[in-house]
């Protein structure tokens, strides 16, 4: 158990830079570009929903970096 975790807490610091560095980003054509980001912060998110559902924690809404944390934690 103790492995599995350790797997999956690297996961999702990855999904967690993933989500940080589309927040930074600076699009050049920006509907377009915004919708595009959106889309993959909707698919990170799902992939961290769906790592967090192994643990038993039920995740609805906007992922915030403190339910991040939380969850790591707890």
């Amino acid at each position: 158990m103790e492995e599995g975790f350790g797997e999956v807490e690297e996961e999702l610091n990855k999904i967690e830079q993933d989500i940080g560095k589309l927040r930074v980003q600076l699009p050049s054509s920006v509907k377009e570009d915004l919708q595009t980001v959106e889309a993959r912060q909707r698919q990170l998110e799902s992939k961290v929903r769906k790592l967090w559902s192994g643990f038993g924690l039920d995740i609805r809404g906007k992922i915030t970096n403190r339910e991040v944390t939380e969850a790591k934690f707890h």
